[in-house]
């Protein structure tokens, strides 16, 4: 269940699920956190949400830019 509520001069959705973490994001106007919220919640029916934690990090990509590309560049 996703709830919107007023913070300061902007409205913040709020995505609740028991087998996920909160997702939260806070937008200019209403309508629009209503319809995030909305798109959130029925990725996470469909099964196709993917959470942050799943992401790939950016230090790891960097280090692996390193590890093979630099040595490669002239000036490495």
């Amino acid at each position: 269940m996703a709830s919107i509520r007023k913070r300061a001069d902007k409205w913040q959705a709020r995505v609740h699920r028991k087998d996920h973490n909160p997702v939260v994001k806070t937008f200019n106007t209403k309508a629009d956190a209503i319809k995030w919220s909305r798109n959130i919640e029925s990725q996470l029916d469909l099964g196709t949400f993917a959470p942050k934690e799943t992401m790939p990090r950016l230090r790891p990509m960097l280090e692996r830019y390193v590890a093979e590309v630099t040595p490669t560049k002239k000036g490495e």
